[in-house]
């Protein structure tokens, strides 16, 4: 057993990788793994990456009862696209 350097957690020797020679890293898998995942930003895709004011006037004129493919055309967008966001979860139409 053995304890990691970052969650203080005692866990078993297993659990930490080898460096090399038989030495082993002072933190643990899980630790090593939420540290590398943490540095990466998350990008923003589909219906979150158009511009806040876009979105909220897309969305008022869904909820205004205008047709998805008359509101794609006035953006500029594809109504295929609006289908895509809807099954996605991203656009919700209510």
């Amino acid at each position: 057993m053995t304890i990691c350097n970052q969650c203080t957690i005692e866990k078993e020797i297993n659990e930490f990788p080898l460096l090399g020679k038989g030495r082993r890293r002072g933190i643990c898998k899980d630790c090593r793994n939420k540290k590398r995942n943490d540095r990466y930003i998350k990008k923003k895709t589909g219906f979150e990456k158009l511009q806040l004011t876009k979105r909220m006037l897309i969305i008022s004129e869904l909820e205004g009862g205008d047709k998805i493919k008359d509101i794609a055309d006035r953006h500029g967008l594809n109504y295929f696209t609006f289908q895509y966001w809807r099954r996605q979860g991203q656009l919700i139409i209510a």
